[in-house]
């Protein structure tokens, strides 16, 4: 035993490692694509440095040749073999390593030129992907090890990413304990590596204050509507997913890259994982009016990335979607609100359930900004759970 619990720590280290290779690839894509094509520069999140000053350059309309390139040339280097993926190696069918490491690739590129998908599905495969390459007994709770040790990076969360890489196997709720113990040791471990180069600061910053009676209603009204909206989003991805089928694999990410180079001439805060624009929404100077359009237009859009095999993960779409519509709520309610608690509790309630991950949502909104927000998070991540049907992790097409 204790050479397993070591081979977890020595796996998650690694891949805490690895991590932080691809956040700093990111930057330099991201610099290159966004800031030194476009002079755009999205805030990110505060908890790695990330929320600066945002240019844009008298010449946004290089998107609209350069994106449909970049993304073009990431179907050719990638794969669609993302988190939707592992799930099939459960029913028996083997993951390729050369094809995982192409998903990687193909992601640093997208991911870099403004795609709204998160670097989590990188990271958390490339991890999956070590940890069973380990040639031990041990290899499915290293591999697991892995999984959640990339998801703890990502969100600088690792209960969080443990249960996530949990929960995203048993989706019934009937989570195998046995592989509990090397999902935390490992994302703990990856999290302590991946911190040693970006900080161990909580991701976001959203300041929730006190939770009074009113952010309780809220938060019922908040999952409720949100339980709602995801079936609809499910609905819009399995409907775009059909019609996208007469494009080929390449014309399909071409297109998303021409969707995002029109979007910077006309609406650039859709571009990118919006980690950092949330933090910017739920602060006191954006009205509800204007985070309501970021919010439709990233509905849709990331919809559409989703549904077109765009490379990336759906938990941070989904926390930056729940949280944007938590803030806009808390400001365009007559009822004064706290827009930090209600973002906390929009974006676990919609975690909770377009992935079906809700005890890995209910674990991040309190590794975000402490557990004092947990009332709340807990009512709307319960009832958007309850009232959601489907799932975005959807059975991956190979391309």
């Amino acid at each position: 035993m204790p050479r397993a619990l070591f081979a977890y720590a020595l796996v998650g280290a690694a891949v805490g490692l690895f991590a932080a290779a691809i956040t700093g690839a990111l930057r330099l894509f991201s610099r290159l694509f966004l800031g030194d094509w476009l002079g755009y520069f999205p805030p990110g999140p505060s908890g790695e440095g990330g929320l600066s000053q945002v240019f844009l350059s008298p010449f946004p309309w290089l998107g609209l040749v350069g994106f449909p390139l970049i993304y073009l040339l990431a179907s050719l280097i990638g794969s669609n073999q993302g988190l939707s993926r592992l799930l099939l190696e459960k029913r028996g069918m083997p993951l390729e390593v050369v094809a995982q490491l192409r998903y990687v690739a193909g992601s640093l590129l997208e991911l870099g030129a403004g795609s709204v998908l998160g670097r989590e599905a990188p990271m958390a495969v490339l991890g999956h992907g070590l940890g069973r390459g380990v040639r031990t007994p041990e290899n499915r709770a290293l591999a697991h090890a892995g999984l959640a040790a990339g998801l703890a990076a990502a969100f600088h969360a690792p209960l969080a990413g443990a249960l996530f890489s949990i929960e995203l196997f048993y989706r019934d709720l009937g989570m195998e304990a046995r592989h509990l113990t090397p999902a935390l040791i490992g994302a703990f471990s990856g999290f302590a590596v991946y911190g040693a180069f970006f900080g161990y600061d909580p991701l976001l910053a959203l300041h929730p204050g006190r939770i009074e009676g009113r952010e309780m209603i809220a938060a019922l009204l908040l999952g409720a509507l949100i339980g709602g909206l995801v079936n609809v989003w499910a609905q819009l991805f399995a409907w775009l997913r059909k019609e996208a089928r007469v494009l080929p694999y390449w014309g399909r990410h071409a297109f998303l890259g021409l969707v995002l180079g029109a979007l910077v001439l006309v609406l650039p805060e859709a571009l990118g994982d919006g980690l950092g624009w949330l933090e910017v929404f739920a602060g006191p100077l954006v009205p509800a009016g204007a985070v309501a359009v970021v919010f439709l237009a990233r509905f849709f859009l990331t919809a559409l990335f989703l549904a077109l095999g765009g490379y990336g993960g759906p938990f941070t779409p989904s926390l930056v979607l729940g949280g944007l519509l938590g803030a806009a709520l808390a400001r365009g309610l007559p009822a004064p609100l706290d827009p930090g608690v209600m973002a906390l509790a929009g974006g676990a309630a919609w975690i909770a359930g377009a992935v079906r991950t809700p005890l890995g949502a209910v674990a991040l909104a309190g590794e975000l900004a402490g557990y004092r927000v947990l009332p709340a998070v807990l009512l709307s991540a319960a009832l958007g759970f309850y009232l959601s049907r489907e799932t975005l992790l959807p059975e991956a097409e190979s391309g």
